[in-house]
This record gives C-alpha cells, structure tokens and sequence, in this order.
C-alpha cells in the first residue's frame, strides 16, 4: 500500500492548496538559488550583467526550471504517494509503435505550427483593449530578444547546448509539472479526463506570457495531454515536447545560416506552403488515430 501523508487531508480543496504552496516556494527558494549561483559562476556584480550573457541565461533558466515546474511536482507526488515518481506516471513502458509515430508526427505537425502561429500573430485587439495589447507585445519582444541572445551564436557547439538547455530540460520540467501532477489533479476534480486535458493545455500555455504563441501552444499541449492519456506514461509527452523544441531549434538554425530570415516570411511567400499543410493535417490526423487505435485499455490515465 503506498503511503499517503494525506491520510487526514485528502479533501481536494487542500491539496490544490499544498500544490500551489509548492509552486510559490519553488519560485521563491529557486529564483534566489539560481541568481546566487549564476552570479558566483560568472563572477557579474548583478543579475542584469548576466543576462546579457548567455550562459549565463542558460543556467539561470535551467535552475529556475527544476525549481518552478520539477521541484513542486515531485514534491506533490512524495506527499501524497510517498513516492517522488507515482503520481506522475512515470514508470510505464512506451510502445515503439508509439514512440516511432510521435517521432514522424514531429516531423509532420511542423507546417500545422507554422500556420498557426502566423495566425495566431495576425490577431488583434479592440481599440478598448490597446493597453492590453501594448503589454502583450512587450512580453513578446522581451522573449524574442532573449531567444536571439541565446540562439545568434550559429556553432554546434552552441547549439548542442540549447538542445539541452531550451529543449530537454523544460521538456522534462514542464511535463511533469503540467502533464504528469496538473493534468491528473484535474482530472480528479472535474472527474473528466477530456476537461482536464483542456484546462491543463490552457495553463501550459498561458504561463509562458508569449500570447502571440498562445494557440499552437495551447494545441500542442492538448496532444501532449492526449499522448499521456493514450499512453500512460509521461515519457511519451516528455519526449513529444522534446522533439517540437529540438526541431524548432534546428530550423531556426538552419535558415539563419543560410542567410534565411524566417521571421519576417509569411506562409504564403513559402513555395508550395499551403499544399504542405494539406498534407500535414492528413499525415497527422491519421498519425493521431494510429496512436489512439493502438492505445490499450490499461493505458487510461490513473485518476490517482
């Protein structure tokens, strides 16, 4: 029997409560670990210095990571399973069929992304909602401004690097907190799998603060909260996240060092953009019911 530190306060209400404790510590305790670190690492008088230098934004990002989103979910999970790894599903075999269908599906869902974010990016505002959409903008160009700083040195060195750094390791972090603790909590209190999969995609995508990315971002989470459903293991969608990361760093890379500026290219200047598209949505969808036919009845996500 697995022990429950719960035993006396299992009502949901005080778990939500001691995840969102979780989250807050993890944020206070690792925002301080990671400037202190950062500024003994690289010797800078101030947290502003170093984040005009990469590295040093890379580690600082990567504290921050384990802090905000791993740390709190393995914490839940010691508490309320006595076991750092059980609630999140962790432990269970993946198919290779399913692994070598989500592996293509990175691959084909990349022209669905594109679009969507071209999309997503045309939208604006009300007039009423200028204020708004000034602040959003800001926030977009701050993490525009700090993925360039991380990604214009065009070595493989550098970019072995950001493979780690901005693709496994919030890959990793991210799903266990949203997918693997948010997503089955959820599911407990609104006693919908389906339900808890949307809401735990709009979290995932709204606590990025880059809302002209919110739409393919809030659709990806969707499918990663699927991957788990259909799977039963975190590591599908940890491996999912991963790959959409790593791809999207190696076309950024790509195009760049071929003197391709990509940002300011619309789908429609792309040569046969639209036809890809097409045949993105069609491989994907029946990448999609590939996944959902071969999933078995014991990989129902536990409601924990």
């Amino acid at each position: 029997m697995e022990k429950n530190i719960f035993h006396k306060h299992n009502h949901l209400l005080i778990q939500a409560f001691y995840l969102f404790f979780l989250v807050f510590i993890g944020f206070i305790i690792f925002s301080f670990l990671g400037g202190t670190i950062t500024q003994l690492v690289y010797k800078e008088a101030g947290l502003t210095q170093l984040m005009e230098h990469p590295d040093a934004v890379r580690l600082f990002q990567t504290i921050c990571s384990f802090g905000f989103f791993l740390f709190p979910a393995l914490s839940f999970s010691f508490l309320l399973k006595g076991n750092l790894f059980s609630y999140s599903s962790i432990g269970k075999n993946v198919p290779l069929r399913m692994v070598a269908t989500v592996i293509l599906l990175a691959l084909l869902i990349i022209p669905i992304i594109s679009w969507l974010t071209h999309l997503n990016q045309m939208l604006k505002l009300p007039d009423s909602l200028h204020q708004i959409e000034e602040w959003m903008q800001r926030n977009e160009a701050k993490a525009d401004a700090l993925i360039r700083l991380l990604t214009e040195e065009l070595t493989f060195s550098n970019l072995s690097i950001n493979i780690i750094a901005l693709a496994f390791i919030p890959a990793l972090c991210e799903e266990f907190m949203f997918r693997g603790t948010i997503q089955p909590f959820l599911n407990k209190v609104v006693k919908n799998i389906h339900v808890a999969i949307v809401l735990s995609a709009l979290l995932f995508s709204a606590i990025h603060f880059q809302f002209y990315g919110f739409f393919p971002r809030f659709l990806l989470g969707i499918y990663l909260g699927y991957l788990l459903y259909w799977s039963g293991s975190l590591w599908l969608p940890i491996a999912a996240h991963f790959l959409h990361n790593a791809f999207t760093l190696l076309m950024d890379f790509y195009t760049r060092k071929n003197g391709i500026d990509i940002d300011n290219i619309s789908p429609s200047e792309i040569p046969h953009f639209y036809g890809l598209l097409i045949i993105s949505i069609v491989f994907t969808g029946i990448g999609i019911w590939f996944l959902r036919k071969i999933k078995l009845p014991s990989n129902h996500e536990i409601s924990n």
